[in-house]
C-alpha cells in the first residue's frame, strides 16, 4: 500500500540546549503500510488467489494477488493489484476477515466514523483521534487538506461522507484475475471486527471491535445471498 504524504524533517542540536532552534525542511515521502490485518487464500477454478487488507495508515487498502504453486506446494506471487473501492468512497479501517464457504473474501471496517460528531462540528482541526482520521482519509480522493482550515464542508466537497463507512464487505474473485467488491449494508453499521459465515452458507455471525459491545446474527433468505434479509443482535443474560 502506497500513499503520498507531506512531512517536515527537523534537524535539532545536541543536548544541552543553550538556544532553542531547528531547521525544518518540507519533504514528500511515500507511506508504506506494514500493518496487514488479514490475508485470505482462495481457490478459484483450480487457481490460487489471496486478498490482503491493510488496517493503517488511512485510507485503508486491500490487494488481490494471483499465486503460483510449485510441485512442492510452495506459493509465490505472480501478480498483485489494488482492490477497487471507488464505488464505495474508498475503504475505511479494515480489520479481521474470513473466507466464505463459496470462496469469497469477507472483510470489515472497524471504528466507524462518528457521523453525529462529524455533522455537529464547526471544525475538524482538533486533537480528536477520529477527526485526524478524516483528514488522513482525504488522501484517497487526492486531497491534502491543511490541518488549520479542515472542516466537514471541505471533507464532503472532496467526497467524504461518514455514513459510507462501517460495514462488512465481500470481494468476489474470478479466475481471470478480476474482482468485484460490494459492501454488505444490510448487515448494519458498527465497528466491524469480523464476519463469519456458517456451513449452511446463510448464517453470518459478526463481532464488534471493543469491550462490552455486541455480537450480531444475520440470516439470509437464500444460501450465498448474504446481502439481503435480517440482522439480529444477540443478548447475553
Amino acid at each position: 500500500m502506497h500513499i503520498h504524504a507531506h512531512s517536515a524533517t527537523c534537524i535539532l542540536p545536541r543536548w544541552p540546549l543553550t538556544l532553542a532552534w531547528s531547521v525544518c525542511v518540507v519533504t514528500q515521502k511515500k507511506l508504506i503500510s506494514d500493518n496487514p490485518d488479514y490475508t485470505s487464500l482462495l481457490t478459484i477454478d483450480g487457481k490460487f488467489f489471496s486478498v490482503t487488507h491493510f488496517e493503517s495508515p488511512r485510507p485503508g487498502a486491500a490487494y488481490l494477488s494471483e499465486l503460483e504453486q510449485d510441485d512442492k506446494g510452495k506459493l509465490t506471487v505472480k501478480a498483485t493489484k489494488a482492490v477497487d473501492f471507488s464505488a464505495h468512497g474508498g475503504l475505511w479501517i479494515p480489520c479481521a476477515g474470513s473466507v466464505t464457504p463459496w470462496m469469497t473474501h469477507l472483510g470489515s471496517e472497524e471504528y466507524e466514523p462518528d457521523a453525529r460528531a462529524f455533522y455537529a462540528s464547526s471544525t475538524l482541526n482538533t486533537p480528536d483521534w477520529m477527526f485526524q482520521n478524516y483528514r488522513d482519509f482525504m488522501r484517497y480522493f487526492g486531497k491534502y487538506e491543511a490541518k488549520a482550515s479542515f472542516t466537514k464542508e471541505k471533507a464532503m466537497e472532496g467526497g467524504f461522507y461518514p455514513y459510507q463507512y462501517g460495514y462488512p464487505w465481500e470481494t468476489v474473485v474470478k479466475a481471470d484475475f478480476t474482482e468485484m467488491t460490494k459492501k454488505l449494508y444490510s448487515h448494519g453499521r458498527q465497528a466491524w471486527e469480523l464476519s463469519y459465515v456458517m456451513p449452511d452458507s446463510s448464517t453470518v455471525y459478526g463481532t464488534d471491535d471493543g469491550t462490552n459491545v455486541f455480537f450480531t446474527y444475520f440470516k439470509a433468505d437464500t444460501a450465498k445471498g448474504i446481502c439481503v434479509y435480517a440482522m439480529h443482535t444477540l443478548i447475553f443474560v
